[in-house]
């Protein structure tokens, strides 16, 4: 399935240049497969965080020769949810590169970088507040955070975002706003304040800080994920959570549309 918004204002001069994005996709390898498989149709990908969990299922630390039977405590499944144990050992794979989750999570990494780079196009990324691997540049897979990509007229930039458990901060300056402007694709794992933000637990759990930016810098779109229940498109302001969707979205900045793609259809 294909569905196309034409954003509201004025049509941009014909531009080729195309953006396949995505956020929140935990380490779901056909997802990536898929993200790759479609990227041959964009100019670049971006991918704004949570690309990975903290823990490796037991099956992916048996795939490469990592299980410990010995241990099994270390690794849990999907529905594992003792918030006090899962702190602990998220501080352990932090701090402890030779814990099996540590160790796993790398290859995993590693592997996700592989498969995004058959495309052989440029894939920028921000991290979420799940991403404790070591998120490095990869061939042609770029770390944003904090940085500025020029591409042709339009840039794309990447918030440096600081977790605490769910909730993300950065502070806003005017040195912040310089690398911000009309033609930029604005990049953050955490949604603005009040935009496709909210959670049925906690309410509204964007940023106000990444709000105040877009109202100071007023970026060509947003884009962000970390909400899972919010996909979809608000205007200018872009919540691609894969995670519940299973949708894409393509943004063809030449002709100011966004679409919305099922990779099973696409």
């Amino acid at each position: 399935m294909v569905r196309t918004l034409i954003v509201a204002g004025k049509r941009r001069k014909k531009v080729l240049m195309k953006v396949l994005f995505s956020s929140d996709l935990h380490g779901d390898m056909d997802a990536y497969q898929s993200f790759s498989r479609l990227l041959h149709k964009h100019d670049c990908g971006v991918l704004a965080g949570d690309l990975l969990d903290e823990f490796l299922p037991i099956s992916d630390a048996k795939r490469y020769g990592l299980f410990n039977d010995s241990e099994p405590e270390e690794l849990h499944d999907e529905n594992f949810d003792e918030v006090a144990e899962l702190e602990l050992k998220i501080d352990d794979a932090l701090k402890n590169p030779e814990s099996i989750n540590r160790k796993g999570l790398e290859k995993k990494r590693q592997e996700i970088c592989e498969i995004l780079s058959y495309a052989q196009k440029p894939i920028y990324y921000v991290i979420g507040n799940h991403d404790i691997a070591n998120w490095i540049d990869y061939k042609m897979v770029k770390n944003l955070q904090g940085k500025r990509i020029q591409i042709g007229e339009f840039s794309i930039y990447g918030i440096d975002t600081k977790y605490k458990g769910i909730y993300g901060t950065f502070k806003y300056s005017r040195s912040l706003k310089k690398e911000v402007d009309d033609k930029t694709i604005l990049v953050s794992h955490i949604p603005p304040h009040g935009i496709l933000d909210h959670t049925d637990r906690d309410g509204s759990i964007g940023s106000k800080e990444v709000l105040k930016l877009i109202k100071k810098a007023k970026p060509l779109y947003c884009l962000f994920g970390h909400v899972h229940e919010e996909f979809g498109i608000k205007e200018n302001m872009i919540n691609g959570s894969w995670f519940l969707s299973r949708k894409f979205i393509s943004l063809d900045l030449g002709k100011n549309e966004i679409s919305i793609l099922d990779p099973e259809k696409s």
